[in-house]
């Protein structure tokens, strides 16, 4: 989607993360194991109703989001997830036409 609006997709941008925890521990270690990785963490979200994975969280990086980039950070933070018995959903950026900063 962001290269067909155009997107340089090499140039380093803010890219949201989340992932999806059991509970509150296994979510508050997952966030101070990516922080110490350099994700910033930037919501903390319950989410409602009868879901297995209540304990949501927003992480922020800046970096590019080309595919061995994204693959790399995503990969990454899949396995993070997994290691703290949660998963990874997913990630959001910004569209960035070359020469945009």
């Amino acid at each position: 989607r962001l290269q067909s609006e155009g997107d340089s997709l090499t140039q380093p941008r803010p890219v949201d993360h989340f992932a999806n925890f059991k509970n509150e521990a296994d979510r508050e270690k997952f966030a101070a194991d990516a922080s110490d990785i350099g994700f910033e963490t930037v919501s903390r979200p319950e989410l409602k109703g009868d879901v297995e994975f209540p304990y949501s969280i927003g992480l922020l990086r800046v970096h590019a989001v080309d595919p061995d980039t994204i693959d790399e950070v995503t990969f990454e933070l899949f396995e993070l997830a997994k290691a703290h018995d949660g998963e990874y959903d997913g990630w959001t950026s910004p569209v960035v036409k070359p020469g945009q900063q």
